[in-house]
């Protein structure tokens, strides 16, 4: 188990060494069975889905 993440396996980490993403996938049994992929740049990627993905108003969110 690898105790610093929580998961079965190990934990590969690749990165740039810009503000670019850090992917790290977690590796259990030969197989790739989770994905974390952290970016620097939050907020323009937030900015990019609002005006691709439409969102639900409020009270059909709050229905969920």
């Amino acid at each position: 188990m690898n105790h610093m993440f929580g998961y079965p396996g190990r934990a590969d980490h690749s990165s740039v060494l810009n503000d670019g993403p850090v992917i790290e996938k977690h590796i259990g049994h030969g197989k790739i069975f989770d994905v974390h992929v952290h970016t620097g740049d939050q907020h323009n990627l937030d900015r990019y889905f609002w005006v691709v993905l439409k969102l639900k108003g409020i009270p059909a969110r709050l229905a969920d």
